[in-house]
């Protein structure tokens, strides 16, 4: 068990992965930039994990700030959620 705080998690993560000492599924949000950069590659492309939905909350009220809004839209548009 490591005793670190989360930050420091993933970048143990990263370096042990990095010096080749391991393997473990991560979201093409937190390691894309390194597979595309050829620090990490990706194995198993065959068997893809299932989908994992993206969500996102909001406060339990009617009006959202406009920014949360546009956040929401963003999302949708990105990631093609209707």
């Amino acid at each position: 068990m490591f005793d670190a705080e989360p930050e420091r998690l993933h970048s143990l993560d990263k370096d042990f992965l990095g010096t080749g000492h391991g393997v473990v599924l991560k979201s093409e949000l937190d390691v894309g930039d390194d597979v595309r950069s050829g620090r990490l590659v990706s194995v198993l492309r065959d068997f893809p994990p299932p989908p994992k939905p993206l969500q996102m909350m909001f406060p339990p009220s009617r009006a959202q700030p406009r920014r949360v809004t546009a956040l929401a839209e963003h999302l949708r548009r990105k990631f093609g959620v209707s």
